[in-house]
């Protein structure tokens, strides 16, 4: 191979060629090198071109680091946001490396260029900011093509932790250093919740980034999002520094969107920041360069009509029409075209809407009844269906709650021993409501010999109404009441309230033996049985109630307690 090499070197330098055979031969020549050779000049260039803050300098400095060339849609976003004057608002896809190019990379690139300024990332938690800071601290620490582009970046031995991460730039002496850090005191970059008490006294002269604030977890009503918008507005801006009444602090939120009021399309709607939104794909016409079709079928022959049609991918080599379909089956209607298509509309229209309610506000006295969805019980092998139990309880001001419940897979005696608890946790506990059609008729019977147990029959054959013979017929009915606050789900983090919770929002998607129907159909057997918190006073569905209650006490005769309504 070294005569080869030495041949053509020979050639190049003593032979007269027209300039295109002349790059002929140099690109012959670049494949008989070794590949360490050709890699090595690369990087080098790459290194000092990454040492200019410039989009070309951010694209050699993530060529640099990563070994490939950033996506397009990536360019873009750091386009805008180096160009930005403060503010920055990128929407992008879930999947589409946003935290990667820019919360980490462009920071890291930022701190090799910017030293003596420093930098605050703020997540949805305090454990999402500790990944991103480490991730940026071991590519300035250890990653050999950082120190290729910023060779005189060192960490500072000592203020290198979760508490902060503060570089040295060797360029000057120590004491130089020093003299010029003196004014500093927050480390080079550090992660930070978005709720931590921490970030009071905070002001970052570079980069103030605030990556994915909002997560299920603080986003799912509109009181909750306030909060967030609260603390970005009264506590994340103000650490941002300002000089003659402008930022100097470049501030970027990134993510995806979570609603129209969440705190990133606030700050939109003031015009104070440049916006871009970046889906995963746009709608697109047939024979349109760059469309493809998507049949939205997926692996089980399901298909998804509502992505059936042509196409453009943002970004094809990393995100093409088979994570597309597959992105669809896994995270349902309203979450795909929320965090994929980043449309929050049609996201919004693929969910049953509901309102939730403040666990804390729940009041243990007031008047509860129980909702009970049997099932086959068995005591060993496999069960297919759950066992559920709500508990709905008034509302001092009308309508009702659904405070928690059971949702499991368990023996007759664990059910029995839940209603039991259920009877002791409420001060007021009217009664269970059991389904009293199959098994739930052999299991009200069995409930019956149990003195302590306040049970009712809960019947199903004698509603008037058809359309709401399935469970997913009963799901949606009392869906109204949902809708128009009458009925309202304790916002508690419990199984039972998470699948109640997850039945409105996948509903489309759910496959109607899906144990989340369990959940709504015991709420159902509650609320026939409660029709006086109905606002709606549409009782058209619960005539067999209406008619016991014209009648005689359905528990008169059984002996199964006395008082009724009391403990």
């Amino acid at each position: 191979m070294q005569n080869d090499i030495l041949k053509l070197l020979t050639e190049i330098a003593h032979t007269e060629r027209t300039p295109e055979e002349e790059a002929a031969l140099i690109a012959k020549l670049a494949k008989t090198l070794p590949t360490s050779f050709v890699s090595e000049a690369r990087k080098t260039a790459l290194a000092q071109k990454a040492q200019e803050y410039s989009i070309e300098g951010y694209k050699a400095f993530y060529e640099l680091i990563h070994g490939r060339t950033p996506p397009a849609h990536v360019v873009r976003e750091v386009e805008e946001f180096i160009s930005a004057d403060s503010g920055t608002i990128i929407f992008a896809w879930r999947g589409s490396w946003k935290t990667v190019s820019i919360t980490v990379t462009f920071l890291v690139w930022f701190v090799g260029l910017f030293p003596e300024k420093t930098n605050l990332i703020i997540c949805s938690s305090e454990d999402n900011a500790k990944k991103i800071t480490i991730g940026a601290a071991n590519i300035v620490d250890f990653h050999p093509e950082y120190s290729r582009a910023f060779p005189y970046i060192k960490k500072s031995v000592g203020s290198w932790s979760f508490d902060g991460f503060s570089v040295v730039d060797t360029r000057v002496s120590m004491e130089e250093w020093q003299k010029k850090q003196a004014a500093a005191i927050d480390p080079t970059f550090m992660g930070l919740g978005y709720d931590s008490l921490k970030i009071n006294g905070r002001h970052p002269t570079g980069l103030l980034l605030c990556d994915d604030l909002h997560n299920e977890k603080n986003s799912a009503s509109e009181k909750m999002r306030q909060e967030v918008i609260n603390i970005v507005l009264k506590v994340i801006l103000k650490t941002a520094v300002k000089d003659k009444d402008k930022f100097i602090t470049k501030i970027g939120f990134i993510g995806t969107p979570w609603a129209e009021d969440d705190a990133p399309n606030i700050l939109k709607k003031t015009g104070e920041f440049k916006f871009i939104s970046i889906p995963a794909a746009r709608r697109a016409k047939e024979g349109e360069a760059g469309a493809v079709y998507c049949d939205g079928k997926n692996k089980d022959g399901i298909i998804f009509t509502d992505i059936v049609g042509w196409w453009v991918f943002t970004w094809p080599d990393g995100y093409g029409l088979q994570s597309f379909i597959t992105d669809r089956a896994l995270l349902g209607m309203r979450t795909f075209w929320q965090m994929i298509l980043l449309d929050l509309v049609t996201s919004e229209n693929a969910k049953l809407k509901y309102y939730q309610f403040p666990n804390n506000d729940i009041d243990y006295s007031w008047v509860t009844c129980g909702g009970a969805d049997p099932t086959t019980f068995i005591v060993t092998g496999n069960q297919n269906s759950h066992f559920a139990l709500a508990y709905l309880s008034k509302l001092p001001t009308g309508g009702a709650v659904v405070v928690d419940g059971v949702l499991e897979k368990c023996s007759q005696t664990a059910a029995e021993n839940y209603i039991l608890y259920a009877q002791g946790r409420f001060e007021n506990w009217m009664f269970t409501a059991v389904e009293n059609v199959g098994v739930g008729k052999m299991f009200l019977q069995t409930l019956y010999k149990n003195p302590n147990i306040r049970a009712i029959p809960s019947g199903l054959k004698n509603i008037s109404d058809a359309t709401v013979s399935s469970k997913k017929d009963r799901a949606m009915h009392i869906h109204k009441w949902f809708e128009d606050g009458t009925i309202r789900i304790s916002d508690a983090d419990t199984s039972f309230l998470n699948a109640l919770r997850r039945l409105f929002d996948r509903f489309h998607d759910l496959d109607p033996t899906d144990y989340a129907f369990d959940a709504a159909d015991a709420v159902f057997h509650a609320l026939k049985n409660m029709p006086e918190v109905l606002t709606k006073k549409d009782t058209s569905v619960f005539p067999a109630y209406q008619a016991l209650k014209r009648k005689n006490n359905p528990l008169q005769g059984m002996n199964v307690f006395s008082g009724y309504g009391r403990n």
